[in-house]
């Protein structure tokens, strides 16, 4: 009989997954070694184990597993798996009820009355979710309270609230500074306004189909 080991495969939510794999030549790959602290009930692992699957079908059964253990993670990716509108928004519900803050983010964004929107996406941007200081601050009315979120999204990271937080200052360094930073991460709207050339043109849009939303973040971290 092989001898075995203790694996130990740390995940991304704190939680340690503890499991016994073959030593020597028969030393799993990370992908087993998951699998196989899933199949051993390790709920974390089978969050993370149905995130490496490929195949959809594997994806939702261990997606389902993990659900079904109360794991809020797993309640939000399952949810927003969900063809069926309704029970799309059950799963998304209860994760956010349980505070899980991707959950509150995303609940909200499938609410259809606005008053319930705003209040789930400010609950999330309170938690400082980067997209979600970003998204709260477009439904708020009051220009300063717009401004306010605008400028939080921007120092976590969020590149197109660099660039809008730009368009709205009114000092000339701190405009300048703003879209030099959104410039630098690729943003190609605050590119063009610095050209020499164009040094007063202010583009028709503000989105970047080929650029990420968000810089690689300094301080907090989004949560997902």
């Amino acid at each position: 009989m092989k001898s075995s080991q203790k694996v130990r495969l740390a995940v991304e939510d704190g939680a340690e997954v503890v499991t016994t794999a073959p030593s020597c030549g028969d030393c799993l790959s990370p992908q087993s070694e998951l699998r196989l602290a899933a199949e051993n009930g390790n709920v974390p692992a089978m969050y993370h184990y149905a995130l490496e699957c490929s195949d959809p079908e594997e994806r939702r059964r261990w997606l389902w597993m993990a659900v079904e253990k109360a794991y809020f993670p797993a309640m939000c990716d399952y949810g927003l798996e969900c063809d069926d509108p309704d029970e799309r928004k059950r799963w998304l519900r209860e994760a956010a009820h349980e505070g899980y803050v991707p959950a509150i983010y995303q609940y909200g964004l499938e609410c259809d009355d606005p008053a319930t929107r705003k209040f789930w996406l400010r609950q999330a941007a309170e938690e400082r979710y980067v997209v979600a200081m970003y998204d709260y601050g477009q439904q708020c009315d009051v220009p300063a309270e717009r401004k306010k979120w605008l400028r939080e999204a921007a120092e976590e990271g969020h590149i197109q609230a660099m660039y809008e937080l730009a368009l709205k200052c009114d000092d000339p360094e701190e405009r300048n500074r703003w879209l030099q930073e959104a410039a630098g991460y690729g943003w190609e709207a605050a590119k063009e306004i610095l050209s020499p050339q164009k040094p007063m043109l202010r583009p028709a849009g503000l989105e970047s189909a080929s650029l990420p939303a968000l810089a690689p973040l300094r301080g907090v971290a989004a949560k997902s």
